[in-house]
């Protein structure tokens, strides 16, 4: 590790999500490895990435929409896409100028990009978001892949129960899984649903196999 990459860890916040304070010693590259929506939380969107221990990074819904702009609403498609992080100091929360991430530059993008940012009800702020400049090698840059085509097939499994849906998830290629971590909540609870009207509808048993009413 590098001086910069060593002072950055030992400077951390203790936080379950990359924060601005990571970003201290400089911007930081990320590449983007899946996508889930948390309903309900304060910040919605969470972001996999390469590194950083598991930790998630959770923009802030100002960030999340500048996303959208650049790559468009179909988030299983910012698999394999990359964002070149930075700390911006004038950020503000709760009327406080604390210091935030925002997006510096990002992969798959024709040309800078002009994305404003709402600070208030009647402020707009104009952000030049650049390109960044990938490693050419294919391996690192993951295709565009519609991941959706694996949904038909899972939604069918999800209606027998969790052991199918389980079976069914497990046979796609990881690059698929991540990318349909988004639909994961949604199938669990169907077949969840489909477990319990399995056992509704069963006959009740003595507990060795044998319906009541049988010798």
């Amino acid at each position: 590790m590098t001086n910069e990459e060593l002072l950055a860890e030992a400077l951390s916040p203790k936080s379950d999500t990359l924060a601005g304070d990571d970003l201290l010693t400089g911007p930081r590259t990320i590449t983007i490895t899946g996508v889930v929506i948390a309903t309900g939380s304060e910040r919605p969107l969470v972001i996999g990435f390469d590194g950083d221990k598991g930790r998630p990074w959770k923009p802030c819904k100002t960030t999340g929409r500048s996303l959208v702009k650049l790559w468009g609403g179909d988030f299983d498609k910012w698999i394999g896409r990359s964002v070149e992080l930075q700390r911006d100091p004038t950020v503000k929360y709760a009327g406080e100028q604390i210091g935030g991430i925002r997006i510096k530059s990002a992969s798959h993008i024709n040309g800078a990009k002009d994305v404003a940012e709402r600070l208030n009800g009647k402020q707009i702020k104009v952000r030049k978001i650049g390109v960044l400049k990938m490693d050419a090698n294919p391996e690192k840059v993951a295709p565009d892949v519609d991941h959706s085509v694996h949904l038909p097939a899972l939604e069918a499994a999800a209606k027998i129960g969790v052991d199918a849906l389980k079976a069914a998830y497990m046979c796609m290629p990881d690059d698929a899984q991540a990318g349909l971590a988004g639909h994961k909540k949604r199938l669990f609870d169907i077949a969840t649903a489909a477990d319990a009207t399995d056992y509704e509808e069963s006959p009740a048993t003595d507990g060795f196999g044998k319906s009541d009413g049988e010798a």
